[in-house]
C-alpha cells in the first residue's frame, strides 16, 4: 500500500457559536520551544536546550475577504475559539484513488490585532486578524496528535503527557 499525502483542499473557520467566521486564508501557528543556554564543566561548548513544554508566543494570522459581524466580534477583549477544519487529500497509489482525511485545529486565543483592510469596488477588503494562542489541539481523522494548554500546564504529543510530572511536582494534580 502506497499512500501519498498530497494537499490540503479546503478549510473552514468557525467561532464560539459554530458560525462560519468568513472566507479566509492564513498561516497555521508555528510551535517554537523556549530554550536556555547550557554551558560549563562536563560539556564541550554550549547547548541551546529546549524546555520541556515551554513555548514561545504562538501566533496565528488570518486574512479575510470581507469584514462580517463574526469578524467584528473578534475585537472583544476575551478569549475566542477558532475552530479550523480542513480536508487533507492523500493518493492511494495502489488503488489509484484519493483518500480524504479530516485535519482539525482547535484553538483558544486572544485577538492581538484586527485590521479592517481597505475599501475598493469589487475587491477583497484585505482584512486580517492576529491572535495569541494559549490553547491548541491538533487532530487528524479524529486522532489527537498535539495538545498544548499554556494555562493548565498540558503538553501532549500522540497521547504522551510530557508535563504530567511537572504538574505533580508543582502539586497541581
Amino acid at each position: 500500500m502506497n499512500i501519498v499525502p498530497e494537499k490540503l483542499t479546503k478549510f473552514q473557520i468557525y467561532n464560539d457559536d459554530n458560525a462560519l467566521l468568513g472566507i479566509a486564508d492564513g498561516n497555521f501557528p508555528s510551535l517554537e520551544f523556549q530554550t536556555s543556554e547550557i554551558k560549563g564543566a562536563g560539556l564541550v561548548g554550549t547547548i541551546d536546550s529546549p524546555g520541556r513544554g515551554g513555548f514561545s508566543s504562538i501566533v496565528v494570522t488570518l486574512n479575510w475577504r470581507i469584514t462580517t459581524p463574526e469578524f467584528m466580534a473578534l475585537a472583544a477583549p476575551k478569549g475566542h475559539n477558532l475552530d479550523m477544519y480542513a480536508e487533507h487529500l492523500y493518493m492511494d497509489a495502489g488503488a489509484g484513488e484519493y483518500v480524504s482525511k479530516q485535519f482539525h485545529i482547535y484553538m483558544r486565543a486572544f485577538t492581538k490585532k484586527l485590521d479592517m483592510g481597505e475599501l475598493a469596488d469589487m475587491d477583497s477588503q484585505g482584512a486580517s486578524t492576529e491572535h495569541e494562542v494559549y490553547y491548541i489541539k491538533v487532530e487528524i481523522d479524529g486522532k489527537e496528535h498535539i495538545e498544548i494548554d499554556k494555562y493548565n500546564y498540558i503538553y501532549k504529543v500522540d497521547g504522551t503527557d510530557y508535563l504530567e510530572d511537572m504538574r505533580h511536582a508543582l502539586a497541581m494534580n
